[in-house]
């Protein structure tokens, strides 16, 4: 962490992976941090991360028609993105957040069939790029009961026009949760959930 000025400070962190049989991986985060006082604070985060093939996506196979062949080129996905958010606290007992974000998603794993062979294997060929925005509010009382509502909104495309994944992710998705303490020690919680439709199906 550095402090640039009384408001301003720039927050980095760097971290290497190894993961057996496959490239080690460096991924870090960076932030810009603005707080004019305890209740306001703006910050703009720019950070990158990676997934490795799980066993299944990277060794299972199986022979005959309409089996799977493992794929030891198979690399890791990587994701890098940048976001803009903002966090508000009115008072003692409310919290507002807001943010715009931008991620892009490449090498991701994908089931591919070879029609010469008739089975399926695992590749490296998605891209997508997700650009979104998310809103969310908490308040508490003082006997413990809370809740907290937050929706977000998210527009997906394929730079690979040939894997076409960013139809399954859903465009918005927004939550509601209430807490309640109903004995010593004992809390009671209800949730509410909507998810738009992810492309085809169900």
């Amino acid at each position: 962490v550095y402090r640039l000025s009384n408001v301003l400070t720039l927050d980095g962190s760097l971290r290497l992976d190894a993961t057996r049989g496959y490239r080690s991986q460096t991924n870090g985060r960076l932030a810009l941090v603005w707080k004019a006082d305890d209740s306001l604070v703006a910050k703009a985060i720019y950070g990158t991360a990676y997934r490795p093939p799980n066993d299944y996506e990277a060794h299972y196979q199986i022979a005959g028609a309409g089996g799977y062949e493992a794929n030891p080129q198979l690399r890791s996905e990587a994701v890098h993105g940048a976001e803009l958010n903002v966090e508000w606290h009115p008072d003692a007992n409310d919290s507002l957040s807001a943010s715009i974000y931008q991620n892009q998603a490449h090498r991701l794993i994908v089931q591919a069939r070879d029609d010469a062979a008739d089975s399926y294997t695992f590749v490296n060929q998605g891209v997508v790029v997700a650009r979104g925005a998310e809103v969310e509010w908490q308040h508490a009382w003082e006997h413990g009961e809370r809740v907290r509502a937050n929706a977000s909104t998210a527009f997906a495309t394929d730079r690979d026009t040939g894997t076409p994944i960013a139809v399954y992710a859903p465009r918005y998705i927004a939550n509601l949760t209430a807490i309640a303490p109903v004995a010593s020690g004992v809390q009671a919680g209800l949730q509410w959930r909507a998810v738009a439709r992810r492309g085809g199906a169900g």
